[in-house]
């Protein structure tokens, strides 16, 4: 809810700011109020028409010619030829100082009753909504131009219950708990009730003034943060420390003292070190037992070599036999040479 209003609007809001409904932990009880109206208004679109127009049936001279709402209280009513088909419509604002910050709404109901010795008349079921506000609005007695009527939230309108004793109850609790998270508190607007065009039928219904609507809510208190932690006591040997000032509070505050940037060193160039060298991996050889049998290749050679030393052998051992010359081939030979 808003912690105040505008110059003119009259009423008084309540200031919230909370989280959100759903999830918190419900208190152990709950309170009610009956927040009070504090300002009224109600508009007519006839009220400055150069030819007022209307379906319904012709309504006596009063204080307001034709609108059939006596003074002091509110107009509702709708018209089908009229350029703005809501014709009557009324805003009330509620002075919600009674309830707490944060408060949870588990009941809000906005009574309005009907006034019977007004010329109320209808051509069927006289459906009126309550929306919420989201503009303020100045309290007047007299009718003022429907141009005047503030703004409202069409998703937030309740649909009021018109109950035995010829009033009309809106339950506003979800509007309440709007409120209640932070929406400005402008009050709601009372309006014909939007339906099927097949369905709207002309009415024009006098509703009595702020001072016969009542109110009943039912809400619990906020859930309080938790209690601050107890200070250190303080002696005679123990200074008092003040508190640091918080942001924002303002106040001379003493200078701080400058304080100097420490001067970077210069950086001295680190010797150049050689990379240790990297021993060389050995890798171990996988060790494949084989047979003690010699192959084929290995007898050969030894046969080879066999061979050699016998014939070796026979060769050393065998005497030279001299071969005796013959006679002819001497004498032949002698004769050559001494020729």
């Amino acid at each position: 809810m808003r912690a105040g209003r505008s110059a003119g609007h009259g009423g008084i809001a309540l200031a919230v700011v909370l989280c959100p409904v759903v999830g918190l932990a419900a208190p152990a009880h709950a309170d009610s109020s009956s927040p009070q109206t504090v300002s009224a208004a109600w508009y007519w679109a006839e009220k400055t028409a150069v030819t007022p127009v209307t379906t319904l049936p012709t309504l006596p001279e009063q204080a307001n010619p034709a609108s059939g709402v006596p003074d002091g209280d509110l107009g509702v009513g709708y018209v089908t030829d009229q350029l703005a088909a809501r014709d009557k419509t009324a805003a009330i604002d509620l002075d919600l100082t009674a309830i707490p910050v944060g408060a949870v709404f588990s009941s809000f109901q906005l009574t309005v009753p009907v006034d019977a010795g007004a010329e109320n008349v209808q051509s069927g079921p006289a459906d009126i909504s309550a929306c919420e506000n989201i503009d303020v609005f100045t309290e007047s007695a007299a009718p003022q131009d429907i141009s005047k009527a503030p703004p409202y939230a069409q998703p937030t309108c309740v649909k009021g219950v018109l109950n035995a004793a010829n009033s009309y109850v809106f339950d506003l609790t979800a509007v309440a708990n709007d409120w209640s998270q932070g929406a400005p508190a402008d009050g709601v607007s009372l309006v014909p009730t939007l339906l099927a065009a097949a369905d709207m039928r002309p009415f024009s219904i006098a509703l009595k003034g702020k001072n016969a609507i009542t109110t009943k809510a039912v809400w619990s208190p906020p859930v309080t943060a938790p209690a601050p932690l107890p200070q250190p006591a303080q002696g005679p040997n123990v200074p008092a420390v003040a508190p640091p000032p918080l942001i924002g509070q303002g106040g001379n505050l003493p200078p701080m003292p400058e304080v100097q940037a420490p001067q970077a060193l210069p950086q001295v160039p680190q010797p150049q070190t050689n990379p240790a060298p990297q021993a060389v991996a050995i890798r171990p050889a996988a060790f494949a037992p084989r047979s003690l049998v010699p192959s084929t290749q290995w007898w050969l050679a030894g046969l080879s070599v066999a061979v050699l030393l016998g014939l070796a052998w026979i060769t050393q051992n065998d005497p030279l036999v001299p071969v005796p010359a013959d006679p002819r081939r001497t004498r032949f030979a002698r004769a050559v040479r001494s020729s």
